[in-house]
């Protein structure tokens, strides 16, 4: 059999001969995912010489992969990769082929990938497809790496050995291969071109498949006649691929393949149809955006100028192919048991101009029609309308599965389906329109999904018929809303709504994977929990919260039934059916959700008055009011007034939430007002209106009652500190903090206490805590350190200018979890980062005479190393027996050389002590130069958005009551920056930090860029919940002289286009500048000898001998008499800032200046 020389079963793309030039992160400089030049490659193809009777058949189980581009990974955390995982294994795919480039962080995320599958537990199996168009032909590398996993549990394996697979890989010749198979014991199924008619010359291959058969290679419907040509020379070794679609549009490959004759399910049929011969079929792909043929959700790094993938879905695609995939591993066609509308079609017609697109029309543009195209899967006969603007067809459609197409016209798509006169689908996807005047070419299909809603309905066998329109109908279609089935009825849970989702999560904790999902499982689940979710069937996710941007979508979009139980809802793809819990009894089981936006009737103006903003409590659910309470996307005052109007007070938060009590003290709430920056969220239902913020609540109350007034503030003594903490409400640290500023943040904040120490640190709560030795009343004179020229910075294990080495080996507290508490926890701001990887590491710079370092000791944790300047490794032991994990100084000097330095923590492991092998860390204290003994220092703070910060690029405002000045600045533009010139002593950037955010670097007055990660690291199933909730120092320069300097801040948005916000600067002006006596000394101490405390036994790689704490230091809190050992005198530098006692502390003991407004208990 001769085929044309336009054959992509081998080649994919040939026919187009487009040039893949390579494109880069400015992140990394690494290249990403990229095709290929196909100009390179021939495609003759002779009459096979093989002898079928030669090849073996293996044994009948039936496999399906899902192809996964690993290239376009970079910034997934193993939460997206069980995100994925969970995904493709719910539609029935046995593994997944990691399709792996020669980048290197490719390999961390392969490993992700692993971890992820073990996580899960579900029977997932992943296995390499190395893309040998990006890797140098180096065999030892491909059998380090498939070494590396071969006895995972997670590899898939044909009859014990790994599958290996490829995209090309001529390169190694069949020796090569054969080579590969002997080191790996491996089964090999590569994609080579250029081998037909000499398959017999390649041995060493186990099977291989046909890439481009996925797709037709003209202006053609596709056809089975490339599977058989490869079938009569492969015979049951041949594997083949199915797809979607397939579209680029890029400088250097721009075209369109044939998707139309509903491709994905006439190459499932035609898949059916050689089933006896078929032992492998890979879905292409989950997540190749650039091309179009993608199953899964667009999320991840898009390759650079892909303007054609986000918020186009095609995840209703890897729905429907449930049934094939069914199908074709069991050998019969499933039973339809729900009616189901997919359809799909282009943005524009395919002959459109686009006005502002350079690029012009990809080539095969006019290899498609304008028609949109719908599937329908029926459980009994009825009618079925699809429109799409003006065109409109009504078809008839039995039992079964029946195609049908209309032509396009310009607006809206919509499709109806009626039985026995009732309409049990109406949907009109907002997403979609389809115009006549496009600005940019999209040749890409967006593909959506509608599911019958009401009771179930009698299974029935399959069939497949086809019907189409070729002219548009003048039917007119009824376009009245139809009631959706009520949510199941819960106990402690009420339904909140059908909400839209995405990689970020609007519940974070999960998902929770379960074959055999019901609602009440997953209530079950999230008891303890304020919010719980279902979707895709099979997920549950239960959280604290809902996010924050989290968008309400219509009921009809989360129609999928429940895996367990199919009259009930589990949301859909990327659509989850939300519940929050309740804690009194409401006389109705579900929300009702009002369609008005105006104030209700029974809400008068004289029966309400605004009593003030409020802060929720600090313990239990935190919530000041208990009673009834309600989520609603029409929220405003007077519609919460009106759902309150048995109560006394009614709360808003959250631009939705509406709550409901009498009494405003519950939970550790004061009931006292604060600051209405802190509510600034406008109302989901009227945005000219204020509902509250994050844990602040708009409240007004019945005109019977009146505000209290504003809380004095007096002062409550010293106190002995701990690093237990006495106060856990909230901490952060300012160079220049005075007891004003102190009690101002508390305030603002809804605190009744504040508390100072240590020259600049702040700590707030509403409950004094006396644990550890903290909360002892001591002298006033205790109490009575003058503000030092050096200051202690307070470095969170958050902040960036902490450079993690590879964030994914470290975990941190999930603040979603029933049991989380920052108030009550030992940790600074209730976080840590931890480790049971050895070799981990953590490292900082800073120019200053001191560091202390804290973290966990206890039976869970090993060994460690404090490496300084790259010349003296200090080895510390965390591990203790008997008792729990605590935090505690793990080490401290200030006896540091007066320059820069570099401090990097290193976990080693368990080392044979006894115990586990972690290591953790919650913060540093960096003693920083200000100014000369008896110099003044005041800050100056520009806020974002003050003129002296110039920006370049685009920038956008966000608002936040935990930023300074209530909001921030941000960017997500590639080498958008922001530059000021000053004069100071010191300069801190200071910016939130998020999943969302990556790298960025700062200039100071003209030395070398210096590079951060602004991500915030939160790795888990709990995704954003973790990310900071107040400003994190971004950036800190200090020991500066007198001159003007310069500061620019420059973000690298990449492909993913991350984001940087910025919230303040603060720059400290002295009185008088310090001479700057940096030293020059090659030893990191001022005494080489000198090499600081470790909490535990000490070595140096260098001669010093240091001495061992051990934990033993003197309590005294008078100090230590004559000859203090200095390096115990900052392990209290938990301490905060009021410049506080000077006497040396016990190690864990420190003393604060205590205020307490007249709310306050202790």
């Amino acid at each position: 059999m001769l085929l044309s020389t336009c054959r992509i079963a081998l080649l994919a793309l040939f026919c187009f001969a487009t040039l893949a030039q390579g494109f880069s992160r400015s992140t990394s400089n690494t290249p990403i995912r990229r095709r290929r030049d196909w100009s390179y490659f021939t495609n003759g193809t002779v009459v096979p010489v093989e002898d079928p009777s030669e090849l073996q058949k293996r044994d009948g189980t039936k496999y399906v992969f899902m192809h996964h581009i690993v290239g376009n990974t970079y910034d997934y955390t193993i939460a997206d990769w069980k995100d994925d995982l969970s995904r493709i294994q719910a539609k029935g795919v046995d593994a997944v082929a990691l399709n792996i480039g020669r980048s290197e962080w490719q390999k961390a995320q392969v490993q992700l990938a692993y971890d992820a599958a073990a996580f899960l537990g579900s029977g997932i199996k992943l296995f390499y497809s190395f893309d040998f168009t990006e890797m140098d032909c180096t065999i030892s590398d491909f059998v380090s790496r498939v070494n590396k996993y071969k006895n995972h549990p997670s590899q898939f394996k044909v009859n014990g050995k790994p599958m290996i697979s490829s995209y090309s890989g001529d390169c190694l010749g069949n020796s090569g291969w054969a080579s590969l198979k002997a080191q790996t014991g491996g089964y090999l199924m590569p994609f080579i071109w250029g081998l037909e008619g000499k398959f017999n010359q390649w041995s060493s291959l186990d099977s291989w498949y046909c890439w481009g058969c996925a797709w037709p290679q003209g202006n053609h419907a596709n056809t089975a006649s490339d599977d058989q040509y490869y079938i009569n020379q492969l015979g049951s070794r041949y594997a083949t691929t199915i797809s979607g679609w397939m579209y680029t549009h890029f400088s250097y490959k721009n075209f369109y393949q044939r998707g139309d004759d509903w491709l994905i399910v006439s190459r499932w049929e035609q898949l059916m149809s050689m089933r006896n011969t078929l032992t492998f079929v890979e879905m292409v792909t989950w997540n190749d955006w650039g091309e179009s043929d993608y199953f899964g959700p667009v999320k991840g790094a898009q390759p650079d100028g892909t303007t054609w993938a986000s918020n186009f879905p095609h995840i209703a695609w890897y729905d429907l192919s449930e049934y094939y995939i069914t199908a074709f591993k069991t050998g019969s066609y499933p039973s339809i048991t729900k009616d189901v509308i997919y359809f799909w079609a282009r943005p524009h017609p395919a002959g459109a101009t686009a006005s502002g697109d350079s690029l012009g029309k990809p080539t095969g543009w006019d290899w498609t029609e304008d028609s949109m195209w719908a599937v329908v899967f029926a459980t009994s006969s009825g009618t079925v309308t699809l429109s799409c603007g003006s065109s409109s067809n009504t078809f008839s459609v039995n039992a079964g599965v029946t195609k049908l197409k209309i032509p396009l016209s310009q607006g809206k798509m919509a499709v109806q389906m009626k039985r026995n006169g009732q309409t049990s689908i109406n949907y009109s996807p907002s997403g979609y329109t389809y115009t006549l005047t496009p600005v940019l070419y999209n040749y890409n299909a967006w593909v959506g999904a509608a599911t019958a809603t009401g009771g179930n309905t009698p299974p029935t066998s399959s069939s497949t018929t086809s019907s189409s329109s070729t002219s548009a109908s003048s039917t007119t279609t009824s376009t009245s809303t139809t009631t959706t089935a009520s949510p199941t009825p819960t106990r402690g849970f009420q339904y909140v709504g059908c909400y839209k989702d995405d990689s970020s999560r609007v519940i974070s904790n999960g998902p929770f994977t379960d074959s055999a999902q019901t609602v009440a499982k997953c209530l079950t689940r999230c008891a303890g929990y304020a919010y719980a979710g279902v979707e895709y069937g099979v997920e549950c996710f239960c959280g604290a919260s809902l996010r924050s941007n989290a968008e309400i979508a219509s009921e009809g979009e989360c129609s999928m039934a429940c895996a367990g139980k199919s009259d009930e809802k589990c949301g859909n793809g990327h659509r989850i059916n939300v519940y929050k819990a309740v804690t009194t009894t409401s006389t109705s089981s579900t929300t009702t959700i009002s369609t008005s936006t105006t104030p209700s009737a029974s809400a008068t103006a004289t029966s309400w008055s605004s009593y003030g903003c409020v802060a929720e409590g600090t313990s239990g659910s935190r919530r000041a009011l208990t009673g009834a309470s309600y989520s609603q996307p029409n929220m405003t005052p007077q519609v919460c007034q009106s759902l309150c109007s048995g109560y006394q007070y009614a709360g808003i938060e959250y631009s939705r939430e509406c709550y409901c009590g009498n009494s405003l003290t519950n939970n550790g709430a004061t009931g006292a007002v604060i600051a209405s920056s802190n509510c600034q969220s406008t109302c989901a239902g009227d945005a000219s209106q204020k509902c509250g913020g994050s844990w602040t609540m708009n409240v007004y109350s019945k005109s019977t009652s009146t505000p209290p007034s504003t809380p004095s503030w007096t002062s409550a003594g010293c106190y002995i500190d701990a690093s237990t903490l006495m106060l856990r409400g909230y901490a952060t640290s300012q160079a220049g903090l005075t007891t004003e500023t102190c009690i101002n943040i508390c305030s603002t904040a809804g605190f009744t206490m504040a508390a100072t120490e240590y020259g600049r640190e702040c700590y707030c709560g509403s409950q004094l805590l006396k644990e550890g030795g903290a909360g002892v009343p001591v002298a006033a004179s205790q109490c009575n350190m003058p503000c030092e020229v050096n200051y202690n910075v307070t470095i969170d294990d958050f902040d960036s200018v902490l450079t993690y080495a590879d964030q994914s080996v470290w975990t941190t507290p999930d603040p979603s979890s029933p049991g989380f508490n920052s108030n009550a926890s030992p940790y600074m701001r209730g976080t840590y980062h931890e480790t049971e990887t050895e070799g981990a590491e953590v490292s900082l710079n800073f120019t200053g005479p001191a560091i202390y370092i804290y973290g966990g000791i206890g039976p869970s944790y090993g060994a460690y190393e404090v490496e300084i300047d790259s010349k003296d490794k200090l080895r510390g032991i965390a591990y203790r027996q008997g008792g729990g994990d605590r935090p505690s100084l793990l080490f401290g000097t200030d006896d540091l050389t007066y320059t820069n330095h570099n401090i990097i923590l290193r976990n080693l492991g368990a080392e044979g002590l006894g115990g586990g092998g972690k290591f953790m860390l919650d913060f540093l204290l960096a003693t920083v130069q200000l100014a000369p003994a008896g110099a003044t220092v005041t800050n100056k703070t520009y806020e974002e958005t003050d003129p002296a910060i110039t920006f370049k690029g685009e920038w956008g405002h966000n608002t936040g009551p935990q930023f300074s000045g209530g909001g921030t600045t941000y960017t997500n533009e590639d080498q958008a920056s922001f530059e000021l010139s000053f004069r100071g002593s010191a300069v801190y950037v200071l910016g939130d930090k998020k999943n969302d955010h990556r790298i960025y670097s700062v200039v100071f007055d003209g030395k070398p860029a210096e590079f951060y990660n602004g991500t915030s690291g939160c790795g888990g199933a709990f995704g954003l919940t973790c990310e900071q909730q107040y400003p994190t120092i971004k950036y800190l320069a200090s020991n500066l002289d007198d001159s003007e300097h310069k500061l620019t801040l420059t973000n690298f948005a990449g492909v993913n286009n991350s984001f940087f916000d910025l919230d303040s600067i603060v720059v400290a002006i002295p009185s008088q500048y310090a001479p700057r006596q940096l030293s020059t000394s090659d030893s990191p101490f001022v005494t080489p000898s000198d090499t600081g405390n470790v909490n535990g036994t000490i070595t140096t790689s260098n001669t010093a001998t240091g001495t061992s704490a051990g934990g033993s230091a003197p309590t005294s809190a008078a100090g230590y008499g004559a000859t203090p050992p200095s390096k115990w005198a900052s392990m209290i530098a938990v301490m905060i800032d009021m410049c506080l006692s000077g006497g040396f502390l016990p190690a864990e003991n420190g003393l604060v200046a205590l205020f307490g407004n007249d709310a306050a208990e202790q």
